[in-house]
């Protein structure tokens, strides 16, 4: 039932009598204008009244259904839990969700939903029921759709009830287990798994209750074949059409996988053209690749199980294991870190990883081979670190590849440079020139600040510092002037140059053009400004920095009289702090709906208004404001006190008819009385003139 409907016969309720030819006209209305089915029955069950919807959904003609009783369509179950739900709505005043099938007149069983609202008379006793009816066919499809998904899914999907019952499997579960579908479906999910799986698998549908999802949940049913099959279960909420947890989509997956998938990661580090090893966290090689062996002139005997010491010299080693345990200390950062941050988080993004250690090891030979360092977690099945996997660089190859990096730079599509720490320009490629308009040798050698004016010079320099300490800069905007004389806008993100020791000796310097972006943003705004709706943006403090000639229009203030001013201005301390709670919800949410607000117009005029807003991001998506379209709610106000003016008439009317009503009874009542002693005149009358009439008889007869 749409709100309309439901707002509708809300309002007309109150007024329900039984002896009222003004409420008949008005339920009618009522009735006959609900686009859904509804109809109107007494506490029989027999239909009073019903809309062209009902008719519509059943076939029937209406002298076929009005005063006829729901039994005549459904079946006697089903009038059973009818008679029942007219009881809970004599008890409650409403029932819903009651599963009616009634029989079109095609003898098709449509699957409906009832919902049922008491209708009272003037006394407020309930005198029948008004009944909504919901075509579930479409829901039916719908569910259809959903088992199709899961029936067909590549992976092993299953449902369950919340005691463990599989309602539903896939054939991909039938596939893993080794069971056919029917030895499935209908059994208990322990009849698979061992009693202490089952206890955990019971906990997990728990949780699946409160939270609506769990995951990695380790079971280990057995096959049909009775071989134990590793997996882990992910699921989440089945859930009903009112959104009450019935159950649990279970997601199987087969850690059979993972055993190939280490050797799989085996064979890469074995065929990786870098030198690549694995070590415990004590240093100790338990792999390594040829290109170890190649690097450093041993055999594979000599450097297996053999501890990283034995080749580095002592101050190495023990930077070494300070590696090791930053690996497993950013690791632990990263899973520690939550939604509220705690000041590590440049830490917790290193996912487990230790860059750049110096490592100088000694070959068979005896030469020492300049190396950097890059490790990453080696974690097991749970997650936890139990090794590092490094992969060694030989730093004499650092002149072919800064020859290569060059190269890199040149080609790049984007406007690509390198700066000193002083901000000399020392490489940069065609495409700055194309973007600024310069040759090569009019940009090389030269000072950033030649192209920026002096306060953008400093801010460079405060990026260039930022490099410094972080290794990279974002976002920072730029405004170089081109050798035509254009302002160019633009933002740069900068990474850190290092030296063979890692330590930061320049920029590499990458700029964006924003003038496609800036027409983008004109083209934003211009559709705010050009918005039917009073629509506006405001920062996080609330401040408006936008607003389309709708708000004036609404507001009766001029625009200059709106932007950069407060919302606070236009409304109350409360509001305020209702505003400033939706602007909390845009930043967690992206949007709000529905907030109430009653600006103040130019002419003092309260004016009720809803606010629908979602979030105004800046480039990295971060929420930096809201865009807030209001709705004039003062017509919807009206209307709704013209309908309580109506319903207050028709009250009065009401109480008119009943009054006249017992005036003509008492009037007809007196009447009744006269000629009741009218009669009883007539009969004394008769009685006394009987004796006369005799003697008149006799005297003739003499």
């Amino acid at each position: 039932m749409n709100q309309r409907t439901a707002d509708t016969l809300v309002l007309a309720q109150p007024v329900v009598s039984a002896m009222s030819p003004g409420f008949a006209i008005a339920g009618d209305i009522i009735i006959a204008n609900a686009p859904d089915p509804v109809f109107v029955s007494d506490l029989e069950g027999k239909i009073l009244k019903a809309n062209e919807a009902v008719f519509a959904l059943l076939g029937f003609r209406p002298d076929e259904l009005i005063e006829q009783s729901l039994s005549r369509i459904i079946s006697p179950e089903e009038t059973r839990e009818f008679m029942a739900a007219l009881d809970e709505v004599v008890e409650h005043g409403v029932t819903r969700n009651a599963v009616l099938k009634p029989r079109s007149a095609s003898g098709e069983i449509i699957p409906t939903t009832l919902n049922a609202s008491a209708l009272r008379d003037s006394d407020g006793t309930v005198i029948g029921a008004i009944g909504i009816l919901r075509d579930m066919r479409e829901l039916d499809k719908a569910r259809a759709f959903a088992v199709g998904l899961i029936e067909n899914a590549p992976d092993p999907m299953f449902v369950s009830d919340l005691q463990g019952k599989i309602t539903l499997a896939n054939d991909a579960v039938s596939q893993l287990l080794g069971f056919r579908t029917d030895e499935v479906v209908e059994q208990s999910v322990s009849r698979f798994i061992s009693a202490e799986e089952t206890r955990q698998f019971t906990a997990a549908l728990t949780e699946v209750v409160e939270k609506g999802v769990i995951r990695n949940v380790q079971l280990n049913p057995r096959s049909a074949s009775g071989e134990i099959i590793p997996t882990t279960l992910n699921a989440s909420a089945l859930r009903e059409p009112d959104g009450t947890v019935i159950g649990a989509i279970g997601i199987l997956r087969d850690m059979r996988e993972l055993d190939k998938a280490r050797a799989y990661a085996e064979s890469l580090i074995k065929n990786a053209p870098d030198p690549v090893f694995v070590s415990d966290l004590d240093g100790k090689i338990t792999e390594a690749n040829d290109a170890v062996f190649a690097l450093l002139g041993f055999r594979p005997d000599e450097l297996i199980e053999q501890s990283l010491s034995n080749i580095i010299s002592p101050a190495e080693t023990r930077e070494f294991l300070a590696a090791l345990r930053e690996v497993v200390e950013r690791e632990q950062t990263r899973k520690g870190s939550g939604p509220g941050g705690n000041g590590r988080k440049s830490r917790a993004d290193e996912r487990g990883v230790s860059r750049n250690v110096l490592l100088n090891p000694r070959t068979a030979s005896g030469e020492i081979i300049p190396t950097t360092l890059n490790a990453s977690a080696l974690r097991d099945p749970d997650g936890n670190v139990i090794g590092a996997i490094g992969i060694l660089r030989d730093m004499r190859e650092l002149d072919k590849a800064r020859a290569y990096a060059e190269s890199l730079i040149k080609n790049a599509p984007d406007p690509v440079f390198v700066s000193d720490l002083e901000g000399k320009i020392t490489l940069a490629n065609d495409a700055v020139s194309q973007l600024l308009g310069f040759r090569p040798d009019e940009v090389l050698e030269q000072s950033v600040s030649r192209f920026i004016d002096a306060e953008e010079t400093r801010e460079f320099t405060a990026a260039l510092r930022e490099v410094v300490e972080r290794g990279v800069t974002r976002n920072v905007l730029l405004n170089p002037r081109s050798a035509s004389g254009e302002i160019i806008p633009t933002t740069l993100n900068a990474s850190a140059l290092r030296d063979p020791d890692g330590n930061v000796i320049g920029a590499i310097g990458i700029l964006r053009d924003m003038r496609e972006l800036d027409k983008a943003r004109a083209f934003a705004m211009s559709l705010i400004e050009n918005a039917p709706d009073p629509v506006f943006v405001s920062d996080l403090e609330g401040k408006i920095t936008l607003a389309n000639d709708a708000v004036s229009q609404l507001l009766g203030f001029r625009t200059d009289e709106v932007v950069e001013q407060s919302v606070s201005r236009f409304i109350s301390p409360e509001e305020t702090r209702q505003f400033t709670a939706a602007l909390r919800e845009v930043v967690e949410r992206g949007v709000t709906r529905n907030a109430s607000l009653n600006p103040r117009s130019a002419s003092g005029e309260i004016i009720p208004t809803t606010l629908n807003a979602s979030a105004l991001r800046d480039i990295d998506g971060r929420v930096i404001g809201a865009i807030g379209i209001l709705r004039d709610m003062r017509a919807y106000e009206k209307a709704v006190r013209d309908l309580e003016a109506s319903k207050r008439e028709l009250q009065e009317k009401i109480l008119d008819l009943e009054k006249f009503e017992e005036v003509v009874v008492g009037r007809e009542l007196k009447m009744i009385a006269l000629e009741k002693e009218l009669e009883m005149l007539r009969t004394a009358a008769e009685h006394a003139l009987s004796p006369l009439r005799g003697g008149a008889d006799d005297g003739r007869g003499v």
